[in-house]
């Protein structure tokens, strides 16, 4: 799907936004998920709020979403994981 048609992008994104949790609970609970399965990462996506946060020494990444006014992306290379922003 193209980003031609504005209208269905900005349709599905209102729909994804009315059915989807809370960015903070959805971190709080990956977070959850990594303390007990030892991990120092988690990554999630598609909350429409890109994030980064660190508890217990574990880092919580979330690529926010690509169909939004600011599309988000994560990147993992030798500096480390980093979300970015198209521009």
């Amino acid at each position: 799907m193209g980003f031609e048609n504005k209208t269905l992008t900005r349709f599905l994104d209102r729909l994804g936004r009315a059915g989807s949790a809370c960015p903070r609970k959805v971190a709080d609970g990956a977070l959850a998920h990594a303390r007990h399965h030892p991990a120092a990462r988690i990554f999630c996506g598609h909350t429409h709020a890109a994030m980064h946060k660190r508890e217990d020494g574990i880092n919580y990444y979330n690529c926010g979403a690509w169909i939004d006014a600011r599309p988000t992306y994560i990147t993992i290379g030798e500096e480390g994981v980093q979300i970015h922003e198209y521009g």
